[in-house]
């Protein structure tokens, strides 16, 4: 009967390893859904312009991670040079700083100096961002929103502009559909982007997610109207 076992265990043992070696294929390793998550993720890489506080960094990442689900990486810091300057050499022309870090990476330039783009007539406009419509640059400087506020108010409003200015990229245009869509146009004042919330309202939610597709299945970055053209959260000079 001993003997009898032994070679029903050693048959069970060879049936097994012939099981696994079937078709001269191997056997998938499975991968968590973390792991499966990250590889998939875009990833935004965040550029300080000039000195930038730590905590504005860390706000921005993880806005970035939380609200769109995309990885984030930090850069060394780049020095703004003069030719970055606007036509009145007292701040930074947005538009050149877009310019000057566009390329196959999503880049969000973050920055505590004065900048300002052109607007109709007027040639210097300051603003708080500025972003491609869709693209994959977009800049926020921090300037004009640190006065006379709380620390958490500065946060806020950071947070804000930073994803707003990142929707551009992704290919979202100023929304006029809710007040409290986050893509509202800021329309000169600060007050609107104190109002607006850190939420997409339905319309622009779905085009988010139709872009989204749209960027997964083409592989290369979308492409939708009003390609190139720059989208400014503004405020007045």
């Amino acid at each position: 009967m001993k003997s009898l076992n032994v070679f029903f265990f050693g048959f069970l043992m060879l049936a097994a390893m012939t099981a696994c070696r079937h078709s001269g294929r191997p056997v998938p390793v499975q991968e968590s859904g973390e792991e499966t998550k990250s590889k998939k993720a875009m990833v935004v890489y965040i550029q300080p312009l000039g000195d930038v506080d730590p905590e504005y960094i860390r706000v921005v990442m993880n806005a970035i991670e939380k609200f769109y689900g995309f990885g984030s990486e930090l850069r060394p810091v780049v020095e703004p040079t003069d030719d970055l300057l606007a036509a009145s050499k007292t701040r930074y022309d947005a538009e050149k700083i877009l310019a000057r870090f566009n390329s196959n990476d999503h880049v969000l330039v973050l920055t505590e100096k004065h900048f300002a783009t052109r607007k109709g007539n007027i040639p210097e406009w300051g603003i708080f961002g500025l972003g491609y419509l869709p693209g994959k640059v977009c800049t926020v400087s921090t300037y004009r929103f640190e006065n006379g506020v709380s620390r958490d108010k500065v946060l806020e409003r950071l947070e804000k502009i930073a994803l707003h200015e990142l929707g551009h990229n992704l290919g979202l245009p100023h929304c006029d559909n809710d007040p409290y869509c986050l893509m509202s146009d800021a329309r000169g004042t600060i007050k609107t982007v104190d109002r607006c919330k850190v939420w997409l309202c339905d319309r622009c939610r779905d085009e988010k997610d139709h872009s989204h597709e749209d960027h997964q299945v083409a592989g290369k970055e979308i492409r939708l109207k009003d390609h190139g053209k720059v989208f400014p959260f503004q405020r007045f000079t």
